[in-house]
């Protein structure tokens, strides 16, 4: 990432006693809205810290900012609580599809909302006359007033580490949805990745988009999902993830779910907080 007004950097640092947290961003040209987001939720048994990177617009990351961390915190407390570390990883999981799939609910729901308002078959709808409108795009301009709409047309990655206090030091999960990058650096000042790269420039994901979509010769297209993201795994992006049976306007008319939905969990110890630990959204 080049940085070429370093003076500009904006910084934040929280101390929690046990655990601080530094954040550097750079501010986004004027005339165009940070689509990024960077959290944390300190808890009674660590923390969560987790970065956004958002594509299309900045309403999905900004969503996800707002409620995935108490959502991931109700979840895995119970487990933590019972001291059952064995399942943290698979409530993880479950967590993070069970919000994505809320939210896809919501978006389903005003759809069909929007088409019962207009007395409109999805089939017959027009790009012009009607997309534009469920998507907030044809007057409103910025002043967006559909923000669950807009999730429709937009998605964001995830980054995103449970540390769990322990008498040794912690216990560390991270997930992975996307391109952004997470590391340990230890005192030496070596880095370790541990995080996946959900990108369309890994060959693994690059073969596995070829390999659910065959017939596809423009499934990955100069390092891009069908052209246009980078990255191969992400949330809510409906015009990428959803099946065929929308209207072309809002899936298009290529078939099938290009934009993978699952994450990549791993678990790791720390043995002391010697170790600096890095989430990165690559930008």
């Amino acid at each position: 990432m080049a940085l070429l007004h370093v003076h500009s950097l904006q910084r934040a640092e929280v101390d929690a006693g046990y655990c601080s947290i530094e954040t550097v961003s750079v501010p986004s040209d004027g005339h165009i809205r940070n689509e990024d987001r960077v959290t944390w939720l300190f808890t009674w048994y660590g923390v969560i810290i987790a970065v956004f990177d958002g594509h299309y617009g900045q309403t999905a990351s900004e969503y996800a900012k707002s409620h995935l961390l108490n959502h991931i915190h109700e979840r895995v407390s119970h487990d933590i609580t019972r001291n059952k570390f064995e399942s943290v990883e698979s409530t993880l999981r479950t967590a993070i599809i069970d919000f994505d799939a809320s939210l896809m609910k919501e978006i389903l729901q005003k759809l069909q909302e929007f088409s019962c308002s207009r007395s409109l078959p999805l089939s017959d709808w027009s790009m012009e006359r009607d997309t534009q409108d469920f998507l907030g795009m044809k007057e409103n301009g910025e002043n967006d007033p559909y923000p669950v709409n807009r999730r429709a047309a937009e998605g964001t990655t995830v980054l995103l580490s449970l540390l769990v206090k322990q008498d040794s030091g912690y216990e560390a999960w991270t997930v992975s949805l996307g391109d952004s990058d997470g590391f340990i650096i230890d005192q030496n000042h070596t880095s370790t990745i541990i995080s996946e790269q959900h990108g369309a420039q890994n060959p693994k994901e690059v073969d596995r988009l070829i390999k659910e979509h065959p017939d596809d010769p423009d499934a990955v297209l100069h390092s891009r999902v069908k052209g246009q993201l980078a990255v191969t795994r992400g949330k809510y992006t409906l015009a990428l993830s959803l099946s065929s049976n929308l209207p072309t306007y809002l899936s298009p008319s290529f078939g099938g779910r290009y934009l993978e939905g699952r994450q990549t969990i791993r678990a790791r110890s720390f043995l002391s907080m010697g170790n600096a630990y890095s989430l990165d959204s690559g930008r």
